[in-house]
């Protein structure tokens, strides 16, 4: 829960006409003009921006004249509440970037959130360097048995967060064996399924498939969901090398994902530590139900998009680990190494 205060003065009034941004949210003539001679109207409360709702605690209406319509004229607010409440639920990305312990990177869906079909998620992205980080918070990867890994993928899911039911896949670059600052820390191509928040199918393509990745390789990723026969299929081209998969599933995707990660380590459920790695763009592409193929600044440029930053506590306040860039007009983003402080 966040009062308004902590929700930008300026989106506010680009979206909603909401002409101050106190500890009140204030509705200007565009919500209340065609109903009565009204002075003003205020509205005390929060906005919920996790569930996107809008929760009035208190509702006032002054007017330039006398009426004794004044309940009237509040439940026709509360209409026009219930319009916010809409519109926060299509465009909660314009003004509510989210927080998370894990994810940095650009979630995207095309004409509804949440119903309508997303049948292909695809990424050109370069494989990174591992350094050992330095600074405040810095942890000691590479020393002892402390590997710090950072994993860059692509995927499509039925949940923006990939939590109920996800088929994913990327390259993952660790720092291991003192970690020292140059190149030819490893880095290996994988692809997963995760259903329930569990994992239940995914394979190392380094290894079972030879597939060889050096810092610097360009590399494609693509997730795709075929509703004609219920499969989902995984490609990772590097240069000539190449890793391909399937799964069968009749759950349809409604959400491209573009992340990079602090992944969880499998023994204990704990969040491993990320490395210093150099800069990672992702160029971005998806596709629609009908088939249609569209650039993520598409997305961006059509307000379908959640940016979600990584966080060590997996708030707005906590210390920023993963820094993401807006989506430039080729249709790619970069994500930048801020800290390696760990999960909290």
């Amino acid at each position: 829960m966040q009062n308004a205060v902590d929700v930008s003065e300026k989106q506010y009034k680009k979206n909603y006409g909401i002409t101050d941004v106190n500890s009140e949210a204030k509705l200007t003539k565009k919500y209340a003009e065609k109903i009565y001679d009204f002075k003003g109207i205020t509205i005390g409360g929060t906005i919920d921006l996790e569930n996107c709702t809008v929760q009035p605690s208190s509702i006032t209406a002054s007017f330039n004249s006398k009426t004794d319509e004044k309940h009237v004229l509040v439940e026709e607010l509360d209409a026009d509440l219930n319009h916010i409440d809409t519109v926060l639920k299509e465009n909660r990305h314009i003004h509510a970037q989210q927080y998370l312990k894990s994810w940095s990177g650009k979630v995207v869906w095309t004409n509804t959130e949440s119903t309508s079909a997303i049948n292909e998620a695809q990424t050109t992205t370069t494989v990174p360097d591992a350094q050992a980080p330095t600074g405040s918070y810095a942890p000691t990867c590479g020393t002892g048995s402390n590997v710090c890994i950072v994993s860059n993928w692509t995927g499509v899911s039925r949940d923006w967060n990939g939590y109920d039911l996800m088929f994913q896949g990327g390259v993952d670059t660790e720092c291991i064996s003192g970690c020292t600052t140059g190149p030819n820390e490893p880095s290996f191509a994988w692809w997963e399924v995760i259903d329930d928040g569990s994992h239940v199918a995914g394979v190392d393509c380094t290894s079972s498939q030879l597939l060889s990745l050096n810092e610097g390789d360009s590399v494609t990723i693509t997730t795709e969901f075929k509703p004609a026969n219920s499969r989902y299929y995984f490609t990772f081209q590097d240069g000539s090398d190449f890793c391909a998969a399937n799964y069968g599933s009749s759950v349809q995707p409604k959400y491209a994902q573009y992340i990079v990660e602090r992944v969880t380590d499998s023994s204990d459920g704990s969040l491993v530590d990320i490395p210093k790695f150099t800069a990672i763009k992702q160029k971005g592409y998806y596709k629609d139900g009908s088939g249609t193929r569209y650039g993520i600044d598409t997305a961006e440029s059509a307000s379908r998009i959640h940016t979600v930053k990584m966080t060590h506590d997996g708030t707005s306040s906590g210390t920023s680990n993963v820094d993401v860039g807006s989506i430039n007009t080729v249709n790619e983003f970069t994500a930048t190494w801020y800290s390696s402080r760990p999960a909290s």
